[in-house]
C-alpha cells in the first residue's frame, strides 16, 4: 500500500506540475478469454526559468481495477544554464501479446528518439535487451513469430538516410536489408510475416513477400503521401491506421495527401497490390476493424464514431461524443469500442457511453517550481553514476532521496542544511547497503524544508 501511495504522489506531482496535457495514440490487446488492456500516451508540458520538459509516456488502463498504470517513460528536456539538452521521447512500442495461456501480455518493444534506443521490457523494472545508437523510428512484430522484428534506421552520420532492418532474434541483433532502397517500414501482414509493406521517402508504397529481399510498388497516387505515417505520430498527432480483417485480403488505411491538410481513406481488396480512396476530409480520423467477420469498419472522426459493414463503402453514425476522438479500439466480436479524446477514455457501446477516465486540466493549478529549486541530473541515462544538480532561492533543509519504480528507497543521497545557490550531488548507483542496483528507471526526489519541490526520472543503463 506504501508503496502505490509514493508512486501515486508522483504521478499526480508530475501532473499538476504541467501547463497541458494530451491523451491520444490508443492501442489494446484482447485475450482468447476476451480479457482486454488499453494503453495509451500521455504527453504534458513544464516550464519552469531554467528548465523545461516534455514528457510523453505509456499507461496501462485496468479495466477491473478502473485505473492506469505507469509503464513506459520518455522526455525531453533543456537547460538553459547547463547548456545542454536531452531527448528520449518514445517513438513507437509494440503490444506483445501470449495467446498460449491466460497472459494477455508477454512485454514490450520500444523504440526512442533522441538518445535512440531499443529495449525490450517484461515489465516496469528493467530492459532486457537494447541496442544503443539505434535511432529507430518505429517498430513492427511478427504476428506468427514475435521474435521477427522490422525497423526504420537513421544512423547518426549525415546524411540521415532511412534504412530497412531486421530481427529474428527479438531485437538482440540487428542487420540491415541492404538491397531495399530507403524505405519506412508500415506494416506486416498478421496472416504472413514475410509479407511486410514499407513507403519510400517520395511517398510511394511497395510491397515485399519474401521478408524485404524484394520489393513491388503497389501504390504510387500522386494524392497519397503514405511516408508520413509515423511522422505525424511522434507527437500528440497519433499514428495513422492500417488495419487488416480476417478475410487475408482486405485491407483499410488512412493515408495523409501531399498537399494541404487532407486525408485519405483508403481499401484494398487484394492483399494490398492495388489500393482505392474511398473518402477524403480534412481533419485526421481513426479506424478500427472487427478482426472476427469480414467487411466491418468503425471510424472515428472529430465527435463522431460511424460503423460500416460494407468494407468501408458507406458509413452510419454508431455515437457521438462530446471531445474531439484521438484514437479508437474495438473489441473484436462485440460492439464495444474504447476511445480516447484529448482528456477522456470511454468505452462505447451502440446504446451506451460509459466514461472510464476523466482529466480536465486547469491552468489555476499549475505549481511553477521556478520560485524555489531547479533540479536536474547528468548524464542521463548514465552508467555508472550521474550528478544531480539542484538550486535553492534560500537557506534550506533538503532531502534528496532516490526510488525505483515500485516507490521502494533507494538511497538518500542528501538530509542537511544548504545555503542558498546551486548545490550538486552525486548518485554512485548504489543503495543503502552499497549494492549497485540493476538497470532500470528510477526517481529521485528533492524536499525543501519539509515539502516536495521535485519528482524527476533518471536512466541507468549498463
Amino acid at each position: 500500500m506504501k508503496q502505490k501511495t509514493i508512486i501515486l504522489l508522483v504521478i499526480l506531482f508530475l501532473t499538476i506540475t504541467c501547463s497541458s496535457i494530451e491523451y491520444f495514440d490508443l492501442r489494446g490487446v484482447t485475450n482468447e478469454y476476451g480479457e482486454t488492456e488499453l494503453f495509451y500516451r500521455k504527453c504534458w508540458s513544464s516550464q519552469g526559468y531554467y528548465n523545461g520538459s516534455i514528457f510523453e509516456h505509456i499507461y496501462e488502463y485496468d479495466l477491473i481495477l478502473n485505473q492506469e498504470n505507469l509503464f513506459l517513460f520518455s522526455q525531453q528536456s533543456w537547460d538553459v544554464i547547463q547548456g545542454y539538452e536531452c531527448e528520449d521521447i518514445i517513438t513507437d512500442f509494440v503490444l506483445i501479446d501470449n495467446q498460449s495461456d491466460s497472459s494477455i501480455r508477454s512485454g514490450y518493444f520500444f523504440s526512442t528518439f533522441g538518445w535512440d534506443r531499443f529495449g525490450f521490457i517484461e515489465n516496469p523494472d528493467g530492459y532486457l535487451s537494447q541496442w544503443d545508437d539505434s535511432k529507430m523510428k518505429n517498430i513492427i512484430c511478427g504476428h506468427q513469430n514475435t521474435q521477427i522484428l522490422y525497423s526504420t534506421h537513421i544512423p547518426w552520420d549525415y546524411p540521415y538516410s532511412f534504412s530497412l532492418i531486421k530481427s529474428i532474434n527479438s531485437g538482440n541483433t540487428w542487420t540491415s536489408i541492404d538491397n531495399a532502397p530507403p524505405y519506412i517500414i508500415r506494416n506486416v501482414d498478421p496472416q504472413n510475416d514475410q509479407v511486410i509493406f514499407c513507403a519510400s521517402q517520395t511517398g510511394d508504397l511497395f510491397k515485399s513477400t519474401d521478408s524485404g529481399e524484394n520489393f513491388v510498388i503497389v501504390d504510387n497516387n500522386s494524392l497519397l503521401n503514405w511516408r508520413v505515417h509515423y511522422i505525424d505520430g511522434l507527437h500528440k498527432k497519433g499514428r495513422l491506421d492500417f488495419e487488416f480483417d480476417n478475410s487475408g485480403t482486405n485491407i483499410y488505411s488512412v493515408v495523409k495527401g501531399f498537399s494541404g491538410n487532407q486525408y485519405h481513406f483508403v481499401v484494398s481488396d487484394n492483399s494490398g497490390n492495388s489500393w482505392t480512396i474511398l473518402s477524403s476530409q480534412a481533419n485526421q480520423f481513426h479506424i478500427d476493424v472487427d478482426n472476427s467477420q469480414s467487411g466491418l469498419v468503425y471510424k472515428g472522426s472529430g465527435t463522431e464514431i460511424h460503423v460500416s459493414y460494407d468494407y468501408g463503402n458507406s458509413f452510419t453514425l454508431f455515437q457521438s461524443i462530446d471531445y474531439d476522438i484521438r484514437g479508437l479500439y474495438q473489441k473484436d466480436g462485440s460492439d464495444t469500442l474504447f476511445v480516447i479524446t484529448e482528456h477522456h477514455l470511454y468505452e462505447v457501446t451502440s446504446s451506451s457511453i460509459n466514461p472510464l477516465m476523466s482529466l480536465v486540466f486547469s491552468q489555476e493549478h499549475v505549481l511553477d517550481l521556478s520560485d524555489n529549486c531547479n533540479i536536474t541530473n547528468r548524464p542521463n541515462p548514465f552508467n555508472p553514476s550521474t550528478t544531480i544538480d539542484f538550486f535553492v532561492q534560500n537557506d534550506s533543509n533538503v532531502k534528496l532521496t532516490v526510488y525505483n519504480i515500485k516507490g521502494h528507497k533507494i538511497k538518500t543521497l542528501a538530509d542537511n542544511e544548504v545555503v542558498k545557490g546551486s548545490h550538486s550531488v552525486v548518485w554512485n548507483g548504489v543503495d543503502e547497503n552499497g549494492r549497485s542496483v540493476s538497470s532500470g528507471v528510477y526517481f529521485y526526489k528533492l524536499n525543501v524544508n519539509g515539502k516536495t519541490e521535485a519528482v524527476k526520472k533518471c536512466l541507468l543503463l549498463k
